[in-house]
């Protein structure tokens, strides 16, 4: 049995991020969901494919419109001017994978990444394997992951 008091503290950071979320959402569809979509690319594996034939380096941000992890990180992180800037400079295509009607080509990559759901953030460098960034982003930990590839 695990510590009434640690599933507490669980409780209440996850009743606080709801509520955060709550708040937040009504603001980012007007403001800054709309900021980073003109430099974001829909999502197809033929698509990832020929960017990583090109040697290109690619963030895929998978995601659903009702998961609300994925709106707090956007609006948190994905979303700030910082990020936005850093794709730019470093050349980075950002592909959205969006998973809200349970795409089975998005679910079969979801699943070969060990995940069964929303959010899941991969960072491929020109060359080499992925990184898979943690599902909890915040700014300055998505612009570690950004400076650290090529």
């Amino acid at each position: 049995s695990s510590d009434p008091f640690l599933r507490r503290i669980s409780m209440l950071f996850s009743l606080s991020l709801i509520i955060f979320s709550i708040w937040l959402i009504p603001f980012n569809q007007e403001d800054g969901s709309s900021n980073l979509r003109n430099e974001v690319n829909n999502f197809s594996a033929q698509k990832l494919s020929s960017l990583r034939s090109e040697k290109k380096a690619i963030f895929v941000n998978f995601t659903a419109d009702w998961c609300i992890t994925c709106k707090v990180n956007e609006a948190i992180a994905l979303d700030q001017d910082n990020v936005k800037k850093l794709l730019r400079q470093k050349n980075i295509v950002y592909l959205k994978a969006d998973w809200t009607r349970k795409d089975q080509e998005i679910a079969s990559i979801l699943a070969r990444y060990g995940r069964t759901g929303v959010p899941l953030y991969l960072l491929f460098p020109s060359v080499g394997d992925p990184i898979i960034l943690p599902e909890l982003l915040t700014e300055n930990l998505l612009l570690d992951f950004l400076n650290k590839i090529n």
